[in-house]
């Protein structure tokens, strides 16, 4: 049995390199490569590996050690040690100077010795450390080197692939084998390995050799005692072996006494050298292993190692700031960052920072700015001046202008916050600090404080700080902001062009900010009292729930007095407790803390107990009055009164909107609830009707333009219900005659296959079975030939690429298309299948809304666009204007792209945006 762990010694992690490395070229495709050709598998998971192992182990000590020949005594021993294995790839072989470049930049020490395994290097290196007072963890995919597991010394094993992995201790390794570490040799011999070309003994396996090695201690007892081995044949066999076992047993006992190329000492942990691994990273591609290591090993020491701004900041007054605006020449670039405070639509001007090329960046104080001086600044905000304008966060900059009473702002030439998004969808935040850190390796202080999700300012992404009594760093910090704006908008644009994506940007997104901050002004009016009704009978549903849970309780034959209390309503493990100890109900899905109590696995065993039922009708109704009505009530209060969303135009990696303050995405569409919900929804003073304008079935559409199927293009054409029609096709049977299900079920799969959904999953939403589910898809794929080949190819194309892209050019990075773990792969692959299709129709909405609002404001109509929620629009109407906003809205949302399938606008209009929505 292993020794406790001395907590107070420290670890040196010894990496097998060439093992590792080895390992994750087979792991991993091998068209994983750079947009330049140069193959990356075996680094990028030699890298992964690495970063794994600081993330989860964080020695203390670190060294990768390699190969560089095999020992002579080895080879005489036995010539065909590893004789059986061919040359390295090509491939391969190319990588590894690019491994050698991510030690140097991580700080990790290479180290090989001629002649000499990776193995004996480590053994070696092991029992040095050991007395130096080291506990030593041996990373590696080769089993040899468990011989070297004792009380100080454990064995961090690559099972399978690059991210299986499992520690090995003594006990592990007895549990596993049925020996101890030192006997493993012994085992091998026995066993044989082929990799290594080691014979064994015919018949003679893991089982039977640690039962040998067991029973006689090793192999000079078990051959002392062949006479008296059951059976003939493993005796037969073992003495037939004899001389190539002891042989065997040498070749692979590793050598722990080889003279060191270098002390122990020099593989102290180092810093890492952020800025030289994040260049590295930037032109190998590894964006994915950037954020982990930035996530989970680097943490503030990216920051501590970073550089300063090579400007001199300074607070000026309001004079001071319009002069200096004067000094830019015309037609040069000005960085501008707002800061303010409040909720919308009430925001407080604070401060504004600017900086442009040749000049130190300047703050100044909004009160300090009479009208002279907002006059100066307005015509930079606006364009006026000539002077291009860069920010970061467009609408922040919109919403100060108007609290300040500046002319209407411009569009930015460069948005540092959409930018970086388009660079990186997947990205948590685009805070200044942290792209100054990454893009610039350059820190800003950080004395004042950063706004946090819970305080009001932030609605806006302004930096809230008091308007009195600030200390020059904090004002310092203001400026450093507006020049980190500055510097970051030359590097991010640079790479946005380089990669093709500056239409994109330019025409979708930028033009978009103006639009989405009219949205966020003007906001929606809710009625109070229709939530206030909603909550009631929600109250109501949620007390009969808990009665009739109660009522299951008190009823069942089972002694439930424990459960009388009903606290397993609210809590998932005296759930469990209930359902599955004290009624013994089937078991759902394994999950880490037992069995699964989510709703879909309590839908499956729903008819074996009445208490099912009553919690999921808690949960429901619990969730809904949570969720929508109290959020809403806190908003609105008793009577009417309009709330203003904040709408996120960096958050959804596929490209689509969303929403916060609340989150009017996320109100349920098909459900009666939802529909209830939106009852609340009216137009405001006024106006005296909602107008909703929705593209119908636009992912389909866009599926049939991208995969450019016959069949697909024909059933739109045609003109009938798609879904009737496309089921018409599969089944084979007339229009005419295809009933309820036959066409629920086709559009159960036709969107399935839009948001990548298999056969399995195909058959959990249709509530069928996986081979009916199996058979449907292959039946649409036979009839469909061209969707199944788009979907599958885009996915090719994602592996082979790194990501997908939209008919627009956004693109969707799947780094998990290349993970050796299988199910991370699958889900990657679905979203390979569904990203640019979703991401298509987002960008045809956000296009309808440029194009929409543009032409409102052309024809100066009153009526206003309030929201845009999935796929529609919502606006509000002055009678007189609804037929020719209607028109508006048909004809240019239809008409924003020129796809082979039409684009189809269905509208509706009433006293509610319920009563206006279509069912």
């Amino acid at each position: 049995m292993s020794a406790p762990a001395d907590t107070t010694r420290p670890t040196l992690a010894l990496i097998d390199g060439y093992s590792l490395a080895y390992r994750a070229f087979f792991a991993l495709p091998e068209d994983l490569r750079t947009t330049t050709g140069q193959v990356t598998n075996a680094a990028f998971g030699f890298t992964s590996m690495v970063i794994k192992l600081l993330d989860e182990h964080d020695p203390q000590g670190l060294a990768a050690v390699f190969d560089r020949g095999r020992p002579a005594e080895r080879t005489e021993l036995m010539p065909e040690y590893k004789a059986n294995r061919s040359e390295s790839p090509d491939d391969f072989k190319s990588q590894l100077p690019l491994i050698d470049e991510v030690l140097a930049a991580m700080s990790i020490p290479r180290v090989d010795l001629e002649g000499q395994e990776a193995d004996d290097l480590i053994a070696s290196y092991a029992e040095q450390a050991k007395d130096a007072g080291w506990d030593v963890l041996v990373v590696t995919g080769d089993r040899d080197l468990f011989q070297l597991v004792d009380d100080h010394v454990k064995v961090l094993y690559t099972r399978r692939g690059i991210s299986d992995t499992v520690v090995m201790d003594h006990d592990a390794v007895v549990d596993r084998y049925g020996i101890p570490p030192l006997s493993y040799p012994s085992l091998a011999a026995l066993r044989g390995d082929p990799s290594d070309n080691i014979p064994g003994v015919p018949g003679v396996g893991d089982k039977t050799a640690a039962k040998l090695l067991t029973e006689w201690g090793d192999l000079e007892g078990i051959y002392a005692n062949l006479d008296k081995l059951r059976g003939k044949k493993v005796p037969a066999m073992l003495a037939e072996h004899r001389d190539s076992v002891f042989v065997s047993e040498q070749v692979t006992t590793v050598t722990r006494t080889l003279e060191l190329p270098q002390p122990i000492t020099d593989f102290d942990r180092a810093d890492i050298d952020a800025d030289r691994v994040r260049r590295l990273f930037a032109t190998l591609e590894f964006r994915s292993l950037w954020d982990r290591l930035q996530d989970n090993v680097l943490g503030t020491q990216a920051e501590e190692q970073a550089g300063v701004f090579d400007a001199e900041p300074r607070r000026v007054s309001g004079s001071e700031l319009a002069e200096w605006i004067t000094k830019v020449p015309t037609g040069q670039p000005i960085a501008v960052v707002p800061f303010g405070r409040g909720l919308l639509p009430d925001v407080s001007p604070v401060a504004v920072a600017l900086a442009a090329a040749g000049a130190d960046p300047v703050a100044a104080a909004a009160e300090d700015l009479d009208a002279d001086h907002r006059a100066a600044l307005g015509e930079v905000v606006s364009g006026a001046s000539g002077h291009q304008l860069w920010v970061h966060d467009g609408k922040a900059l919109h919403h100060f202008a108007r609290a300040l009473q500046l002319p209407a702002v411009a569009e930015p030439a460069i948005d540092t916050e959409l930018w970086a998004y388009i660079l990186q969808p997947s990205v948590r935040t685009y805070d200044l600090q942290a792209l100054a850190l990454e893009y610039l390796n350059k820190r800003l202080s950080t004395t004042a404080e950063e706004p946090s999700g819970d305080d009001e300012p932030a609605q806006l992404g302004l930096l809230d700080l008091e308007e009195d009594g600030q200390a020059d760093a904090e004002w310092h910090e203001r400026a450093l902001r507006a020049q980190a704006v500055y510097e970051l908008s030359e590097v991010l644009d640079a790479e946005v062009t380089g990669r093709g994506q500056a239409e994109l940007i330019r025409e979708i997104e930028v033009p978009l900010i103006a639009g989405l901050a009219d949205l966020e002004r003007v906001g929606i009016t809710v009625d109070g009292a229709v939530l206030e009704e909603l909550g009631a009978d929600l109250d109501a549903k949620v007390t009969a729930s808990r009665q009739q849970a109660l009522a299951a309780v008190e009823q069942d034959e089972h002694d439930l007095a424990d459960f009388a209390d009903l606290k397993f309503l609210d809590s998932p493990k005296q759930l469990q407790a209930l359902l599955f100890d004290a009624l013994g109900l089937s078991k759902t899905k394994k999950i880490k803390t037992g069995w699964s109590t989510d709703a879909t696995e309590l839908t499956k065993i729903l008819d074996e107990h009445p208490v099912l039922p009553a919690i999921l009708s808690y949960r429901e109704f619990s969730k809904l009055k949570g969720t929508y009505i109290e959020p809403l009530q806190r908003l609105v209060g008793d009577g009417r009164r309009r709330i203003h969303a904040e709408f996120n135009q960096t958050v959804a990696v596929t490209g689509r909107l969303s929403s916060q303050n609340p989150n009017l995405q996320n109100i349920p569409i098909r459900t009666e609830l939802g529909r209830q919900i939106r009852r609340a929804f009216v137009p405001g003073e006024g106006f005296d009707t909602l107008l909703v304008a929705d593209y119908s079935q636009i992912e389909l559409r866009v599926m049939a333009h991208l995969s450019q199927d016959a069949g697909l293009l024909a059933a739109f054409g045609s003109g009938e219900d798609i879904h009737a029609q496309t089921a018409s096709m599969v089944f084979d049977v007339p229009i005419a005659d295809v009933d309820n299900t036959q066409r629920s079920k086709i559009k159960g799969m036709t969107y399935g296959l839009a948001y990548g959904l298999s056969a399995y999953g195909l058959a959990q939403q249709l509530q069928i079975g996986r081979d009916e589910a199996k058979e449907l898809m292959d039946a649409y794929f036979e009839r469909f030939p061209g969707v199944r080949d788009y979907l599958y190819g885009g996915v090719e194309e994602a592996r082979r690429t790194g990501y997908t892209e939209t008919l627009t050019g956004r693109r969707r990075y799947l780094p998990d298309l290349m993970s050796d773990n299988r199910q991370r792969r699958q889900m990657a692959e679905r979203m390979a299948l569904n990203a640019p299709i979703q991401g298509t129709a987002a960008d045809i909405m956000k296009i309808a809304m440029i194009d929409v609002r543009a032409e409102m404001q052309r024809r100066e109509l009153r009526s206003q666009l309030l929201l845009q929620v999935h796929d529609e629009l919502v606006c509000e109407t002055i009678p007189e204007e609804q037929d020719e906003l209607q028109e508006l809205l048909v004809t240019t949302m239809s008409g924003v792209i020129d796809l082979d399938v039409e684009l189809e606008v269905d509208t509706a209009a009433g006293p509610s945006w319920a009563e206006a929505e279509k069912h």
